[in-house]
């Protein structure tokens, strides 16, 4: 039998019952409804019922007016009949509360002689997308606060260099300045992170590197920086370990990162290692580099979000508040676009320190 014979006569003959779940229709990821010229609905595949939380026979027979009863639809009938597909974005919810963002298009579809026979709708669910729009237009509102900020305060200290006390000059540079490194270093994570989201594992340039050699490039970089906190700098590393393919720019963006947040939450007298070895997890066999601390440490009730973008413990807000929140972040998709896993470890008592350890894998 034709898909373009009378409707009617496909109805009576039960023919959407007994061929459509045959079809590639009924295993379609997408809701897909289908409607006779009159808008009555003959057919509904099971993404539908699972999307809209209805079973097939609350819906079949229905107008498809019926269906989109709580919204303006005074065009859609108007378009329909023209012989244009009808679109259209709405949210829904279900009677457990949850909410459904979905994208609906209607088309008619025409027989030989150019009348409409029959409706087609799909339904996609763009929730994910209205959820990653949202979280997209939340961290870009963050962090033009963030930039904000210290703007202002720059031009405060601008006006109290013009009309304060020349003996404070001195103080009123220096907080000049540090707002400037701190908008610089905003800038630039914001920067890496732009570009962190075009990248993927499979576009990511890579080249055989000694993680060794980087660890010792790190430990000299922050030397300085660790005697200034009274700090010890030590570096373990295994004589032994094999080469592996990384991107060496990112991983040494990775590192950086966790050192200087190891260095800055790790109290004067302290101690910060840094150290390479092997690993297995999984089956899989993997090089690692571990930053390991004294400090502070991360409580258990902020380990599950330590990840995330504009991340800020209650260490951190006290103890850095100039930080920018992005830096495990960072390290975390740097990792991921590896193929690898960032491992954190803390001991049970507060105060004693933190691990973080990045894993690569180790190609055969």
């Amino acid at each position: 039998m034709s898909l373009t014979q009378d409707k009617d006569t496909l109805l009576n003959q039960n023919y959407l019952q007994t061929w459509y779940p045959g079809t590639v229709l009924h295993h379609m990821a997408d809701a897909v409804l289908l409607a006779d010229a009159a808008g009555i609905v003959g057919y509904v595949n099971p993404a539908y019922e699972k999307l809209n939380r209805q079973k097939a026979q609350e819906v079949v027979g229905k107008e498809l007016t019926e269906l989109f009863s709580t919204y303006d639809t005074s065009d859609m009938w108007r378009t329909l009949r023209a012989g244009r597909p009808w679109q259209k974005a709405l949210s829904s919810s279900h009677p457990d509360g949850e909410t459904v963002e979905s994208e609906w298009i209607i088309t008619p579809l025409m027989n030989s002689a150019g009348h409409i026979f029959e409706f087609v709708g799909v339904q996609r669910d763009i929730s994910h997308l209205k959820t990653a729009q949202r979280l997209s237009l939340d961290f870009a509102g963050d962090s033009l606060r963030d930039l904000y900020f210290p703007l202002t305060r720059m031009r405060v200290y601008q006006s109290l260099l013009k009309r304060g006390k020349p003996e404070k000059q001195p103080e009123y540079f220096a907080m000049i300045e540090r707002q400037l490194v701190h908008m610089e270093r905003m800038i630039s994570n914001l920067t890496l992170l732009m570009r962190l989201d075009q990248l993927t594992p499979e576009r990511l340039d890579r080249g055989a590197a000694d993680l060794d050699s980087l660890v010792s490039q790190m430990t000299a970089r922050f030397m300085p920086l660790a005697r200034e906190r009274d700090l010890t700098l030590v570096q373990e590393l295994d004589p032994d370990l094999p080469a592996v393919l990384i991107n060496v720019d990112l991983v040494i963006e990775a590192l950086k990162h966790l050192v200087e947040n190891a260095l800055v939450f790790t109290p004067p007298g302290g101690q910060v290692t840094l150290e390479t070895g092997t690993a297995r997890r999984d089956d899989r066999d993997y090089v690692a580099v571990r930053v390991i601390d004294t400090g502070v440490g991360i409580p258990d009730g902020e380990c599950a979000s330590m990840f995330a973008r504009r991340f800020r413990g209650a260490a951190a807000q006290e103890m850095n508040p100039d930080g920018t929140g992005l830096g495990l972040s960072i390290v975390s998709q740097i990792v991921e676009l590896h193929r690898g896993c960032v491992e954190f470890t803390s001991p049970v008592a507060a105060g004693e320190g933190s691990a973080f350890a990045l894993l690569f894998r180790l190609q055969p």
